[in-house]
Formats: structure tokens, C-alpha cells, sequence
């Protein structure tokens, strides 16, 4: 039965009605996030803004994207609007924890004034914002497309950069061309695993075309996010059950195409040939974080070196001599070269594990809402997927070998991976269906 769409304002939400494979269904919105508020508008500005790396504000030794300055703001206007947000007992426990242990490790640990300050600004906010992630729904519409028009802007000036001004590995918009590649693979991975909820044929077809075109160019920046892309696309095709024949055959071609990068391309090889490792300086700064994490455990067991203790510590690494061999002995000390290894230095195994058992259980509810049909075909539930989906590719991303707190990609990835609802619909009695429908007629 085919009810007629209508919008009925009210003081604590706004319904949407859709109908999806004749079932009665409504979209809920919560009031912060409605058109009109400041956060709604705050999130659309994050994500506008995000490709533009060029811009920002310098601080000491480090550059705050502007996306950055913005995601600030937003979890303070969270925390000034606390009355409608809600917070777990668990996530109340481990926020205190959190804070009562990073206070104290700044005073007996080794982290400068300055180090200490970025670090404990960026990833609090990040902590706000993923606590109230079950307040802040996001209309998902409109953000995928201001993240696909702005992963667009980055494509063409990689282009730009490689055909017109023969730039071997263009950044583009990005700050590098790791990065650069991060975005587009992550936006290859959306478009791919959400065109199962496109709600047309032709639109579905749209997407992986859209998808083969992203991941065409991220070639051009010789990013080694290929592996990210095959984690996430993989991991979420899983978890979201969606393998069929055409992931099969998707997926197929992505692992031919890793193993011969990986095998006979020099440049990818170069990456991950540890018997080589001196052939590749990103090798050797990831292996050297690898040595200083390993250190970390021995001297500062359980609670970290605290937030912007990483590099500040004297730790032995054969790789740290053979980049001070080279002149660089200071290059990816202080961030490790990887996030993973830089917030287990710095918050310590137990906390690290926290976090990522966070991050574990929001990739559950991926696998949960498409078991109970909270995601049925529709456009909202193809945005909500590719969002999510780009965002745990930044995150995978992150964590794999881009752990600079201060870029861009480090908070749209933690404020997407965190907000989006996975929930494009709650069933409703058709009786109340009639009724709301009939007074918003």
C-alpha cells in the first residue's frame, strides 16, 4: 500500500515517510540535526572543507586544517548543548579515566607543554563526539554528496598536476599524496559496497562506474592505501552482507591487482620488503615506530608515555641509525608513522584496546542493522553506507600510516565513522502512519 510522503514538524523530531519493498517506515531526524542548526551546518562546513589541506592555521611545528579548527567547535557546541546528549555509564567511566590518567602522565611523563595541548585537544573531541554519537544522527544525503563533489575537486587537480605539470606522485588539494590516494580509495570503497542500496539499476551502475574512475586515479599518487582499500571493502562487504557474485568479482580483481603491485611493481614492493627496508624511508620510519612502540610497553607499562610523549623518549631502533645514517634521523619520530603505534605509545595498551573495541563495536552495528532491515534499499540507506564506508577507510587508513592529529582526514574520518546511524528507518504502526500522514497532508 502506497502512502503519500509528508513532513510533520514538531518540537522533538521530524518524520519523513518512506516506503521500501512495501513496508511502512519512517526516517527520524533528532532536532540538532535538523536544516537550520548550527551543528547540522557545522557538519556540512567539515566536510566541505576537508580536501583543502593548503589552508590552515600554523601553530608552532604544526599546521590545523581548517576542517579541524571547525570539529573543534563542533564538540563544543555539543558539550554546551549536554542536556540532549547522551552518554553511557561505560563511556562516562572511560572518559574520566581517560582524562584523570593523560593529566597525570603529562606531569611525570616526558611531553612538552606544546605536544601534550594538541594531542589532548584533538583526541577529546574525537572521544566527545564518538560518546554522542547516539544523539548526533546525521542527515546522510547531503553530506555524501558534498564528500563526493569534494573528492571530485581532489581527483581533477591530481590530474591537473600529473598531465599538466608532470608532478610524478601529485598531491592535489592533499598536503601528500599518501593522503590524497586515502580519500580517493576510501571514496572507491563507498561508492562500490553502497550502489547494493542504490534504489535504481542506472544508479547503481553510476556508482561502480564512479568507483573504477576514483580508484583509476589513485594510481597517479602511488599511495600504498590500496591496502586499505582491499581492508575495508572486504571487512565491510562481510559485515554488511553483501557478498555476491559481483563483489566476488570486484573483490577478485582488487586482491590480482594488490598482489602485483605488491610483487613485481618496485615502487609498492619497496614498501613492504622488510629484508630491504633501507630502500624506502617510509619503511624505515614505519619499522622505526614499530621499535618505539615495542619500547614504550617496557618503559611506560599499561598507561603510555601520555598524549604527545611519542619521539619525546630515548628508545633503540637499527632502523633510527640507518635514517641518522641518511641525515634524517628525526623524520617520523615524533608521530611513529602510524596511528595505531602512536596511541598505543601514548595512551598505552589498556586504553588502545578501549578504543579500538569502540571501533569494533560500531562495525557490529553494521552487520546488525543489515540482519533487522534498518537499512532497506533507498537513497538514504546508499549515503549512510558510503559514508560510513569512506569514513572507516580513513580510519583504517589513520591507524595503517597517516597519524598526524592535525590534518583533516584524521577528524572527518572519526566524526563520520561516529555519527552516521546506520538506520535509514524504524517501523511504525501503519495506524500511526495514517494518522501522521494525515495531519501533515
Amino acid at each position: 500500500m502506497k502512502y503519500p510522503s509528508a513532513v510533520l514538524n514538531r518540537a522533538e523530531t521530524v518524520y519523513r515517510f518512506v516506503v521500501s519493498s512495501d513496508r511502512v517506515a519512517l526516517t527520524r531526524f533528532r532536532p540538532a540535526f535538523l536544516p537550520g542548526s548550527a551543528l547540522h551546518y557545522l557538519v556540512l562546513l567539515i566536510l566541505a572543507v576537508f580536501p583543502f589541506q593548503w589552508l590552515g592555521l600554523d601553530v608552532g611545528t604544526s599546521k590545523f586544517d581548517v576542517s579541524n579548527i571547525a570539529f573543534y567547535m563542533f564538540a563544543v557546541l555539543i558539550l554546551f548543548n549536554g542536556n540532549s546528549i547522551q552518554w553511557s555509564n561505560a563511556f562516562k567511566l572511560f572518559f574520566v579515566t581517560y582524562i584523570t590518567l593523560e593529566c597525570i602522565m603529562f606531569l611525570v611523563g616526558p611531553a612538552t607543554l606544546p605536544r601534550f595541548a594538541s594531542a589532548f585537544v584533538c583526541l577529546s573531541t574525537i572521544l566527545v563526539v564518538f560518546g554522542s554519537r547516539n544523539s548526533l544522527p546525521i542527515n546522510a544525503k547531503p553530506a555524501f554528496y558534498i564528500v563526493l563533489i569534494g573528492v571530485g575537486l581532489v581527483a581533477g587537480s591530481i590530474l591537473f598536476g600529473y598531465l599538466v605539470q608532470g608532478q610524478d606522485r601529485p598531491a592535489g588539494l592533499m598536503a601528500e599524496p599518501s593522503v590524497a590516494g586515502l580519500i580517493l580509495v576510501g571514496t572507491t570503497a563507498g561508492l562500490l559496497l553502497s550502489s547494493r542500496w542504490a534504489p535504481t539499476r542506472t544508479r547503481a551502475r553510476l556508482s561502480i562506474l564512479g568507483g573504477v574512475l576514483f580508484f583509476g586515479v589513485s594510481f597517479f599518487t602511488k599511495s600504498t592505501h590500496i591496502l586499505s582499500f582491499v581492508v575495508a571493502l572486504t571487512s565491510l562487504g562481510l559485515l554488511s552482507r553483501s557478498i555476491n557474485l559481483r563483489t566476488l568479482i570486484l573483490g577478485g580483481i582488487a586482491m590480482g591487482v594488490l598482489y602485483w603491485l605488491f610483487t613485481y611493481d618496485p615502487h609498492y614492493h619497496s614498501r613492504i620488503d622488510v629484508q630491504d627496508a633501507s630502500s624506502n624511508l617510509s619503511l624505515l620510519s614505519w619499522l622505526q615506530g614499530f621499535d618505539q612502540m615495542v619500547a614504550s610497553f617496557w618503559r611506560y607499562p599499561l598507561v603510555g608515555a601520555g598524549l604527545g610523549g611519542t619521539g619525546q623518549f630515548e628508545f633503540y631502533s637499527p632502523y633510527s641509525a640507518e635514517l641518522a645514517f641518511l641525515g634524517l634521523s628525526e623524520l617520523n619520530r615524533q608521530d611513529a608513522f602510524s596511528g595505531l603505534f602512536r596511541i598505543t605509545i601514548e595512551l598505552g595498551p589498556v586504553l588502545t584496546a578501549a578504543v579500538l573495541c569502540g571501533i569494533g563495536s560500531r562495525l557490529l552495528q553494521l552487520w546488525r542493522a543489515t540482519g533487522s532491515g534498518l537499512l532497506p534499499v533507498c537513497e538514504e540507506s546508499q549515503a549512510q553506507v558510503f559514508l560510513f564506508t569512506f569514513a572507516f577507510t580513513l580510519v583504517f587508513g589513520v591507524l595503517l600510516k597517516e597519524p598526524t592529529y592535525s590534518r583533516s582526514h584524521f577528524v572527518v574520518g572519526a566524526l563520520l565513522f561516529s555519527i552516521v546511524p546506520l538506520r535509514s528507518v524504524i517501523d511504525v504502526p501503519q495506524s500511526v502512519v495514517q494518522r501522521i500522514a494525515g495531519n501533515g497532508r
